[in-house]
């Protein structure tokens, strides 16, 4: 029997790993519960329904023991359509398929796309989906994945192929075909590392696709055996069964239980259409104009007092609020007590409460391309997504008001919601209470005409333009890159490189721009046209799975000298991140987790600039780093600074009296529990220039004094004699104190619980922005220490317009060099400085909620 595994050139384990993540907590379930049937109902048929059967069946082996194989079968489909093609045929042809080239699609890698590639399935989340929950034997420490896909076709070809993870990604080439499939098929399967899989299966007799994966996860067995498969494939699919394009049954041979995905209780029989019995109330709206030709085809809502909470407390939304429907897929929920709707919506209230939202062709096909990859959010940050939400809004608050809810006395204000308050700024503004998964940073280089000016005429070359980029993972997949040039006092934006692919080797990843020729009127491909005068930002975005991960910016002055900003020669800056539970640095850390750690400096001199970095844990041995030499690029006059990674490494803690297990990519330090300061120096090698220095402080088997990594907390005080607002450093903990009977913040709180906003106090909006200005300044202005200032500009929140996050990030370097103390601005102008900020930062919070 031939045998041809061909690879692809990619680590698939950790390719399946990162999509199935980006799901969020319920992930691996959702994903398995939605991608199978997106596959199916983007090849369906003629036929008025597509059906879709997932079938559990478990098997004995002498030497394993109790293992379980799922299959996930549909009909009403093509199948899988479409020649097999080589690595080759595919190189040949630029990794472009043709729209029913289904086979190659399904086989195909991240760089692999159809003509059409509007369709948002093409990215490797459904192949992710089945291999995410297959674990094959494997060798120690090692993690491998595994699934076998078969299909008939309408001309009578009956095909076999398999997909191995193991961990590079291989496929089976040339398939197998009919005869010799079926005998697979409905016999036993034998890998080329010798696993032997039971198939046993009827070869298919209808037209249309299966995909077995044996070795079924735990998690996957208890989905199917405990109901919480059905629960998802119901949250995501009722809407197309309820329409009648879509029957999906779950089957335990095993149990012999078989559940059919059904309708929720409160959407049968479409309430919106007619009377309702008492105590329950519906609204539909229909067909509302979002302009250019697109609507809402409805917005339908509901309230049942009989109805109980139906979602998980530590889940988000996912039936209590306002379903968005794309193409009769549940794609995400405003939540009942998001911030969106919580205003409108009573405490009490919201266990009835539902509602749902679709669109109609025009309006759906926009929004596929404003879709996550993993069809579970939509891009906040467009304009039409914002337009969405806002008439969301409109309906509910309408309903509310309908039904007399706005009425219902507010709860006034308490001391327990400051918390919440702050909580929401800090976290939104992407401060250290962000959950990040990996650790990034990224530098974009080019060379002026002058090395020591950021200043080109038209004419005149950026030469070696690069965008690098590095990760805390080795290779991650799915990672863009785009460059944009933008004029900084006009709305003019120039597309460099858009969504650029990029792929890593040792943790980096480039796009090499090259040389670029600035002209008024560009005609070739070499060619920059920048066509006015004056300072622009040439912008670098990386995104990873569709979320941005970093940028960089540097600046350019087009037939202009550049006006010089004044900072500190030499800055330090330190980033943490647990990987282990991918959370803050700030957040607690356990023995035995992994901890990603890099230090950044920043050269804000014209000269190259050699540095020796001293690097340790208080306390602790070895030394992280001993007088390491680095170079350090220049700064051009007028440009922004580039960050220079001068060191990277994982560290895992381990308590005093424990050996720590080998690990040759990571460093195991002893600690005692308790906080522990990170702790990094940099010295200009000649002694010409001051010295930077950073810490972090680490709370390593101790809960840290702000929960959630928050960098300091409110505390409102009834001591009159305070200031309108102060930080404190109280017993290692950084506290935000304000006067509880401040005229304005009292004055505020009454007036909020009146209208039921207690959650938007603009005092407690403002002096927690210009909280956060000094809390990330400070430590900049004192010791040349960015920690924070970088923690806070490093990446934009959800909804931001970029070019006022870009405004933001400016505005606070400027206070950075107006703040130290070689800085020869006047007070007064500092002040204005520093107040146009705040404003900038509340601006940007209020337009995005």
């Amino acid at each position: 029997m031939a045998s041809n595994y061909q690879p692809a050139p990619s680590d698939m384990v950790q390719q399946v790993q990162s999509i199935i993540q980006s799901y969020g907590d319920n992930g691996p379930i959702r994903a398995l519960a939605q991608e199978p049937v997106q596959n199916s109902l983007d090849a369906k048929h003629a036929s008025p329904i597509v059906r879709v059967e997932y079938r559990l069946r478990k098997q004995e082996s002498r030497y394993e023991g109790t293992r379980h194989l799922l299959t996930v079968t549909d009909s009403g489909t093509y199948g899988l359509r479409g020649p097999a093609l080589s690595q080759a045929e595919l190189s040949e042809r630029g990794y472009e398929l043709e729209t029913d080239e289904n086979w190659a699609a399904f086989e195909g890698q991240g760089f692999t796309k159809k003509s059409d590639d509007s369709a948002r399935g093409s990215r490797g989340q459904g192949k992710s989906a089945f291999l995410y929950h297959s674990s094959p034997p494997s060798a120690p420490g090692r993690r491998r994945m595994m699934m076998l896909y078969d299909t008939l076709l309408a001309d009578g070809l009956y095909r076999l192929g398999v997909r191995n993870a193991n961990p590079v990604d291989t496929i089976q080439s040339p398939p197998w075909q009919d005869s010799e499939a079926e005998e697979l098929v409905s016999g036993q399967f034998t890998d080329e590392t010798g696993i032997e899989i039971d198939l046993g299966l009827e070869p298919l007799k209808k037209v249309g696709t299966r995909v077995a994966v044996p070795y079924l996860s735990e998690e996957a067995v208890t989905a199917v055996k405990n109901g919480e498969l059905v629960q998802w494939l119901r949250r995501c699919w009722w809407r197309a069964v309820q329409t009648g394009a879509l029957e999906i049954r779950v089957i335990d041979e095993e149990t012999r239980r078989e559940d059919t995905v059904t309708v929720p209780s409160w959407w049968q029989d479409e309430p919106w259409i007619g009377s309702q019995p008492k105590g329950v109330e519906v609204r539909s709206t229909e067909n509302v104009d979002l302009g250019d030709g697109l609507r809402i085809k409805r917005i339908v809502l509901i309230h049942d007092e009989r109805l109980q909470s139906t979602d998980a407390e530590s889940d988000d939304a996912q039936f209590e609020g306002v379903q968005l429907l794309r193409g009769h897929q549940w794609i995400t929920t405003i939540g009942s007590g998001d911030r969106e709707l919580s205003g409108f919506i009573p405490p009490g209230r919201r266990s009835g409460f539902r509602g749902f939202v679709e669109f109609d062709q025009s309006l759906e096909k926009e929004l596929r391309n404003l879709e996550s990859p993993q069809h579970h959010k939509f891009d906040r940050k467009q304009g039409l997504v914002q337009a969405i939400y806002r008439q969301v809004e409109s309906a509910v608050e309408a309903f509310a008001k309908d039904l007399g809810w706005m009425q219902e006395p507010a709860r006034p204000p308490t001391p327990a919601l400051q918390t919440d308050i702050a909580r929401e700024i800090l976290q939104w503004f992407g401060t250290s209470g962000k959950q990040p998964t990996e650790s990034w940073n990224c530098s974009l280089s080019l060379s002026f005409p002058d090395s020591t000016v950021a200043r080109v005429d038209w004419g005149q070359l950026l030469e070696n333009i690069q965008v690098l980029v590095t990760s805390s993972s080795s290779f991650p997949a799915n990672v863009t890159v785009s460059l944009e040039a933008q004029h900084v006092d006009e709305s003019v934006r120039v597309s460099v490189r858009t969504d650029e692919a990029i792929s890593f080797y040792n943790r980096e990843g480039n796009l090499k721009v090259g040389n670029l020729q600035i002209v008024r009127n560009a005609a070739r491909p070499d060619q920059l046209q920048l066509a006015l005068q004056g300072k622009w930002k040439l912008t670098a975005r990386v995104q990873h799975d569709g979320r941005q991960v970093a940028r960089a910016s540097r600046s350019i002055y087009v037939h202009q000298d550049p006006q010089n900003p004044e900072r500190d020669p030499l800055t330090l800056s330190i980033s943490v991140e647990n990987q282990t539970r991918s959370a803050s640095g700030r957040e607690r850390i356990n023995y035995g987790e992994r901890v990603a750690a890099q230090i950044n400096a920043h050269n804000n001199t014209p000269r190259v600039i050699d540095v020796s970095l001293n690097a340790s844990l208080s306390e602790a041995t070895p030394m992280l780093a001993d007088g390491e030499p680095r170079s350090l690029r220049g700064t051009p006059e007028g440009d922004t600074s580039d960050q220079h990674a001068v060191w990277m490494g994982d560290i895992i803690f381990v308590a005093p009296d424990k050996l720590p297990l080998p690990d040759e990519n990571a460093i195991a330090i002893p600690v005692e529990p308790g906080r522990h300061q990170l702790n990094a120096d940099l010295f200009d090698t000649d002694g010409s220039l001051d010295s930077a220095a950073a810490s972090y402080m680490l709370h390593i088997e101790v809960d840290p004094p702000n929960q959630g990594g928050l960098p300091f907390r409110l505390d409102q005080r009834p001591d009159e004699r305070l200031p309108r607002w102060q930080l404190k450093e109280i017993d290692g903990e950084t506290v935000l104190q304000f006067p509880e009977r401040y005229a304005t913040n009292r004055e505020l709180m009454e007036a909020d619980a009146a209208n039921g906003t207690e959650r938007r106090n603009s005092f407690l909006l403002e002096i927690t922005c210009e909280a956060l200005i000094q809390w990330a300044l400070e430590p900049a202005w004192k010791d040349h220490d960015r920690t924070r200032l970088d923690d806070l500009c490093t990446s934009e929140p959800p909804g931001v317009d970029s070019e006022k996050w870009g405004r933001f990030v400016e505005m606070m370097e400027l206070l950075e060099g107006a703040g130290g103390n070689q800085s020869e601005v006047p007070y007064i102008d500092f002040v204005e400085d520093f107040r146009n900020c705040a404003a900038h930062m509340m601006r940007m919070y209020e337009e995005s909620h």
